[in-house]
């Protein structure tokens, strides 16, 4: 299996991880706040993932993209980039 992210993957992914850590900012919450509500959750999820998926170290997994919404109580529509939540229409 290839390693190797596309452009499209890469950009796709930065646009998430900007979306979360904007989310990350009004909330005014840390990483381990939101590990620490999926605690509460009973969902598992690291601090060092949550950063990594931040600062786009790692591919991220739909799992581990759903744990982050948990744990900040939103929506993966709330973290997807607008085009891919039908915010945009084209005319």
């Amino acid at each position: 299996m290839d390693n190797e992210r596309s452009d499209f993957e890469i950009d796709y992914c930065e646009s998430i991880a900007k979306n979360i850590d904007k989310i990350i900012k009004d909330k005014g919450v840390t990483q381990n706040d939101i590990v620490e509500e999926c605690k509460k959750q009973g969902v598992k999820i690291s601090q060092s993932t949550i950063s990594n998926i931040l600062q786009g170290k790692t591919k991220m997994s739909v799992i581990s993209l759903l744990r982050v919404c948990q744990g900040l109580g939103v929506t993966i529509g709330d973290v997807l980039p607008k085009e891919e939540r039908g915010d945009s229409v084209k005319k």
